[in-house]
């Protein structure tokens, strides 16, 4: 782990992905090391390997936030999700993350963002001139 944060640093996201794929291998569970990797992937340009380790790790930090009742990393993650343009995944940790913490207002503020962006993709969008 410590290698591949090193690398980051460097801005060498291929050797950083190497050693958080590593690390993954022998902590295949740790959402800390999950988000890692898929930050490096979506670095060098790999958004959809990126994307999946991204929000596999947001899953798992949404398994603890059930039992801790704390959100902050989950909704942290939502936040890396957008940065890339996954609103649709960033939507759905969201909408867990706020009925998990009802009262942590960053939850709503995320999910309204995403709501919000989703709505701008549309096919339609500008509207076509009525006659």
């Amino acid at each position: 782990m410590e290698r591949g944060q090193a690398a980051v640093q460097q801005k060498n996201f291929a050797a950083a992905a190497e050693c958080f794929g590593k690390a993954l291998a022998e902590s295949p569970k740790d959402p800390q090391i999950a988000a890692c990797l898929g930050q490096s992937l979506c670095w060098l340009g790999d958004r959809d390997a990126g994307l999946k380790y991204l929000r596999l790790s947001g899953q798992w930090l949404l398994k603890k936030a059930k039992k801790s009742r704390d959100t902050g990393l989950a909704l942290d993650l939502a936040d890396q999700l957008q940065h890339w343009s996954d609103y649709d995944g960033a939507l759905e940790l969201c909408k867990q993350a706020v009925q998990i913490a009802p009262n942590h207002v960053r939850g709503f503020q995320l999910l309204a963002l995403s709501h919000s962006r989703l709505n701008q993709k549309s096919r339609h969008w500008p509207p076509p001139n009525k006659r």
